[in-house]
């Protein structure tokens, strides 16, 4: 029974498994060995902790944490140069629909007037060349996405 779990869990997270396309170009051999790979970690887990995990991270609402904690009043708006907060959903996800990820956006921002000055502490993007772990499936798209906003000007508070 875990290995159904493990499976249907790699499934939702792969874009190219839950959301194929006839442009993916992923052969059936990195299909197997991505499935492979992402088995063998969840086997040396236990799966009762696999599945509490699983049960707080996606029946809880964890709303109001994120915007005690990003947003207008939070540690992270607080700290020194107003660090930013960059959200990234997938058109593609298997596990949550791109609108999910980008409420948080909207959580982390709300109550701030958007100016130059005052930059959002949250940048929203949603991309489609990935799932859940489009840092697996396309690592050169994702490192030049967390990149390009590192390189974003911070604003002084």
């Amino acid at each position: 029974m875990p290995d159904e779990v493990y499976n249907g869990t790699i499934t939702s997270c792969l874009a190219y498994l839950s959301h194929p396309r006839k442009d993916d170009g992923i052969s059936v051999a990195t299909k197997e060995s991505d499935r492979e790979f992402f088995l063998s970690i969840a086997q040396k887990g236990d799966g009762i902790w696999f599945g509490k995990l699983m049960a707080d991270h996606t029946s809880l609402d964890w709303r109001d944490s994120i915007s005690r904690q990003f947003g207008v009043d939070g540690q992270v708006s607080q700290a020194e140069g107003r660090p930013k907060v960059l959200v990234i959903a997938s058109s593609r996800s298997g596990c949550f629909p791109s609108a999910g990820p980008l409420y948080v956006v909207d959580l982390i921002n709300s109550g701030r007037q958007l100016t130059r000055k005052d930059d959002p502490l949250a940048l929203g993007v949603t991309i489609d060349w990935g799932g859940h772990w489009c840092y697996w499936e396309n690592p050169e798209k994702f490192n030049a996405l967390v990149l390009d906003f590192l390189k974003l000007p911070r604003y002084e508070s």
